[in-house]
């Protein structure tokens, strides 16, 4: 475990696909259910915009508030905010990863439906 927080867990793993070392975030209980961690995405929104009127659109915000979409389930708003991160900080690897991670979600829902 690299770490743990209010809402999960961290992982280190190594995903065979991508020949690489990632990190995997675990979210305790149904996120979508559970009002307490919903009010934590909506102030973690309410920080995200309070951080873009004060530095604008970084690469580190945007890839941030991206991934919180991603963790939510909200593939489309994750995609179209990481991918703006993107061109933010076309060499940010925690960006690249993010996109990696969630194409690799949208192809394994797809499958599963």
């Amino acid at each position: 475990m690299l770490g743990a927080g209010g809402m999960g867990e961290v992982y280190r793993a190594r995903d065979d696909r991508l020949g690489r070392l990632v990190a995997v975030k675990v979210i305790r209980g149904a996120a979508k259910g559970d009002a307490d961690r919903l009010r934590r995405f909506e102030l973690a929104d309410r920080a995200y915009d309070q951080a873009l009127k004060i530095a604008g659109p970084t690469g580190e915000i945007l890839n941030n508030r991206g991934y919180s979409y991603m963790l939510r389930g909200d593939h489309r708003r994750a995609r179209e905010t990481l991918l703006e991160a993107q061109v933010q900080d076309p060499g940010n690897a925690y960006i690249k990863n993010n996109l990696e991670l969630l194409e690799a979600s949208a192809r394994k829902t797809k499958a599963t439906q």
